[in-house]
Order: structure tokens, then sequence, then C-alpha cells
């Protein structure tokens, strides 16, 4: 069947098409397929095609595809399924904003216009919780899929930010972020690399910085988050020899400054908190504890080493140690 509504005029719209399934007053309404049919041994099934018009000076015809609302149920599903292949890759699903080219027809102009946005929400709900939203790679017999998230390279100026951010809660606590690495059970667990950018100035900085405490009065202001970089624990089995030829160690933490190829390497600085208080008494900067973890079987507490690094053509660097000058109190001592 070929339905097709012409125009007659220059002016004008053209004719509308509308397609309704029956309607029940007891019942539920008819149902709306519109498919191709199958395809005999050797070809291919056919295309569906939903497309709008073009247009020349105007804007072109949207495409909406929603399910009506529900009064006394829950409302309809919006399934976009692609079919399984029995020999072959399974079927992509491509979904694309528009691009904007300044092309018009054979000539071009440049155009200040941006691409098309692409946006996802989940459901509202005024009493309960807003929909949740998943986006995975499903379990596979042998290597699951890769999931890649990137914003596209930039010919004449930045490229795009990728921003994570949990919403607000004025009566309640901010969403947690969370990075997690599937376990491996026949070799090591995955890594997780944090990496800023190449520059041909100066590479980009990583900066971790713990939450803010806010309040209304002074005195009702609580702590600044912590930051805390942990190795991992090592869980060995209760059997056998613990702690030989390198295995079942925890993990380390290892702060190094960058190398430089040509000139000075990077430094390392430890500096614990500055304290602005100028009214409350015995408020101080923060402290700076350097010790080993105490040891709860048969062997001993690990060492503190405090050097400076080999140097082969000048002197090697200097070990300084002393306490801060105080205005109107003593020099603090070295124990």
């Amino acid at each position: 069947m070929h339905l097709t509504f012409f125009f007659c005029e220059y002016e004008g719209r053209g004719g509308s098409l509308l397609l309704y399934s029956g309607f029940s007053e007891d019942g539920s309404s008819g149902d709306v397929t519109l498919a191709t049919n199958n395809a005999g041994f050797i070809g291919n099934s056919g295309f569906v095609h939903i497309i709008t018009g073009e247009s020349l000076d105007g804007n072109t015809g949207s495409v909406l595809v929603e399910t009506g609302n529900s009064t006394g149920g829950q409302a309809g599903q919006f399934s976009i399924l692609v079919g399984s292949s029995t020999e072959g890759n399974g079927g992509n699903v491509i979904v694309s904003a528009g691009d904007t080219s300044g092309h018009i027809g054979s000539h071009w102009r440049p155009i200040d216009a941006n691409g098309g946005d692409m946006v996802f929400f989940t459901g509202q709900s005024l009493e309960a919780s807003s929909g949740s939203f998943r986006l995975y790679t499903p379990k596979s017999g042998k290597y699951s899929g890769n999931f890649t998230l990137e914003t596209g390279e930039a010919s004449n100026g930045n490229s795009g930010h990728i921003s994570f951010d949990t919403g607000k809660a004025p009566n309640g606590r901010g969403g947690h972020i969370e990075f997690f690495v599937g376990a491996g059970y026949n070799g090591k667990g995955g890594n997780v690399m944090l990496v800023a950018g190449l520059g041909r100035e100066e590479g980009g900085s990583v900066q971790i910085i713990g939450g803010n405490a806010a309040g209304e009065r002074r005195d009702h202001i609580g702590n600044g988050g912590n930051v805390e970089v942990i190795g991992g624990r090592a869980i060995g089995s209760q059997g056998g020899r613990l702690g030989q030829g390198g295995k079942n160690i925890g993990g380390s933490v290892l702060v190094e400054g960058g190398a430089s190829e040509h000139s000075t390497g990077g430094d390392v600085s430890i500096s614990s908190g500055i304290s602005h208080a100028n009214v409350a008494m015995n408020k101080k900067s923060g402290n700076i504890r350097v010790a080993t973890g105490i040891s709860k079987g048969k062997g001993g507490s690990g060492n503190v080493t405090l050097a400076t690094g080999n140097s082969h053509d000048m002197q090697s660097g200097n070990i300084w140690i002393h306490s801060g000058e105080s205005k109107y109190g003593g020099g603090g001592e070295i124990v």
C-alpha cells in the first residue's frame, strides 16, 4: 500500500497523514504494527525509514515517539532493540545528533552554530526517588565489551569537558561517586589510572581535594573532608608460609615527582593545613606525622629512611630539620 498526500499550491501547508488504531470503551485500544516482511533464503529483510522532509529556509520537522500517559497504572515502556545474529556480529545502535556544516548546496559560508546536543533524562518523581540511569555492557563468554566515554577533538579551540556531578541534597547527604575495577580471580586486578593531558607549554594537573565544610554559624561548621591514599590489603590463606618470595605483601604507596630530561626534576611537597583562627586559643596548623605501621605478629616494625639521592658530578642534596619561629612563644623543640 502506498499512501501519498500532495499539495497543489505554492503557499500553505501540505496534507497530513494520520494513522489511528481502534478505540475501545471497556478494553484495550488496538495495536499499530509497522514492520517489513521476512526475507527469502538469500536476501535481506527490508528497511524501515522514518524521515522528515528537508527545508530550505525554515526548520525541518521533528520526530516524536512517545507513550501515552496513564492515570491508574504504569506508563508504557519505550524500547529500541536490535535483533540477534546467529553467525555474524550483533547489530549496532547508533544515535547521532545533527551536524552543522555551513554548506548550502554547492556554496559554503562560515556559520557560528553548534552541533546538536544529546540529552538523556530519567523519570521524575514528586514523592519517591527519580529513575536510575544504567549504562553497561553485558557479560560475555570470553571478553565483555569496552566502555568508552570521550569528547571529540577540536581543530581551533579547546576540546570538551567531562563532568561527573551528583545532585545537591538540601535535607540529606550528597550522592557518592565511585569507581570500581572488577576482580580478577586468576590474575592481577585491573588498574585505575588518572593521567592529565599533554601540553606543549605545561602539562595538566591532577587535583584530588576533600570536600569543604560550610554552615550558617561558625560554631556549627564541621570538619573538612579527608583525602586518603591507601595501598591495597593482601589477604592470604591461613595455611602456608606468608610473606615468602615477595608474596602476600600489602600494596605500596609511592609519591614521586616527575622526571625531567633536560632540567630539574619535580618536587614533592607535603604541607599541613593553615589555621586562620585569631580568636580561639590553642588552635594551630595541622600536624605532619611520618610513622611506620605497628607489627602485631612476631616480626619487627618497618624502618624510616630519610635520605637524599646520589649525585654524579655535583654535591648531593642537604637534609634540613628545623622548627618554626614563634612571635610570642618559644620555638619548637627537636627531639
